[in-house]
């Protein structure tokens, strides 16, 4: 399940922007969107189907792929389809001929993914060590994941209005603020807010990071080159939680270790806007 849900996601994308090759951050804005309703809605009807036989989501999962998958046949024969990448065949070419924006989109969001995992997988245990309670702790989870839906609106739309490294540095930035004014503030109003800023903000990463590589990319290697992104996104930022959890059985606090990466961040940004100033990084 989860090499096919990789396989769609390093299809789509390119697919989509080579579709809408003007408005790449909007599509990649309601593509997001899209997945994250689906996540929001997905954990009560998983909750429901539990209540009759874990069999069941299973069977839903199966059956509404197989209507999506036919649908999608059907809508793709009526589709003219683009040709842009028809000549993009080779995935290691691909990564060699575009290495630079490969790395440069690694070194912005990369880094941010991988703290974000460790505080995502952590989320409600730390809400616990907090003082919440188990249900107010899911509740703060929610409101995370739930503004999560018009960032990506939101994120798509300006990322194609704003010069894509600035604004993903900004996002950097708002977020290790975000992630500083979790630690600092107290009680269930005050988390929920900074908890909704929290899911605000890293979730618009994601269609700006899209939007960003997928404008740079050349039809010739877009398919390719993207797909090796996103296999070295996706394994750096898996470690994330591995990683806190690590430093958290050794006596750390969450707050000291949630502390650490937002430092780390900040320092990412001050480096990446030096070299951003002086044309180091592909635009």
């Amino acid at each position: 399940m989860g090499t096919a849900s990789g396989v769609y996601f390093v299809a789509a994308n390119p697919l989509l922007s080579e579709l809408f090759p003007d408005r790449v951050g909007r599509v990649m804005g309601i593509h997001g969107a899209a997945n994250q309703v689906a996540a929001v809605a997905a954990a009560p009807l998983v909750a429901v189907s539990l209540w009759v036989d874990w069999r069941l989501s299973l069977l839903a999962i199966a059956v509404g792929t197989a209507v999506v998958t036919a649908s999608t046949v059907v809508v793709a024969r009526r589709t003219e389809m683009p040709a842009a990448g028809a000549d993009d065949r080779s995935l290691l070419a691909g990564a060699r001929s575009e290495w630079q924006i490969i790395l440069s989109a690694l070194a912005i969001a990369g880094i941010t993914a991988f703290v974000w995992q460790g505080v995502f997988n952590f989320y409600e245990l730390y809400m616990q060590a907090r003082g919440l309670t188990p249900n107010e702790a899911s509740t703060m989870l929610t409101i995370v994941f739930a503004a999560g839906i018009p960032a990506f609106f939101i994120a798509g739309e300006l990322a194609d209005r704003f010069p894509s490294v600035p604004f993903l540095l900004g996002i950097i930035f708002s977020f290790a603020g975000c992630l500083l004014l979790l630690i600092a503030v107290e009680g269930f109003l005050a988390l929920a807010v900074v908890s909704a800023a929290l899911g605000f903000v890293i979730h618009a990463l994601f269609p700006a990071t899209d939007a960003y590589i997928l404008t740079a990319l050349p039809d010739s290697a877009r398919g390719s080159a993207y797909a090796v992104f996103s296999s070295a996104w996706i394994l750096s930022q898996s470690t994330g939680s591995s990683v806190v959890g690590a430093l958290i059985e050794r006596g750390l606090t969450y707050g000291t270790v949630f502390t650490a990466g937002a430092l780390v961040l900040f320092a990412l940004v001050a480096v990446l806007g030096v070299l951003e100033q002086v044309g180091k990084l592909p635009a």
